[in-house]
């Protein structure tokens, strides 16, 4: 609701920059953002078991599934 001052403020509150700039008739904005910060103790998220398994099955569909019908079609 701030506009681009706003956003500014915001990014750099993040430790990031903001780069805006109207030049020839075309506006050019660029921003850049710091990577998120490891959680405390250094150790990586854990995906949960009922992801795991909903991405395997997600997999296995399209292999299995939506690939081959895709080529009885003629779509591939």
């Amino acid at each position: 609701g701030h506009g681009l001052t706003g956003l500014d403020e915001r990014v750099r509150a993040a430790g990031g920059f903001l780069d805006h700039r109207a030049r020839n008739g075309e506006f050019r904005l660029v921003a850049m953002l710091p990577l998120a910060a490891e959680p405390e103790g250094g150790e990586t998220p854990v995906p949960g078991a009922a992801r795991t398994a909903l991405l395997g099955l997600a997999t296995a569909a399209l292999m299995f599934v939506v690939l081959p019908m895709t080529m009885l079609v003629g779509v591939a």
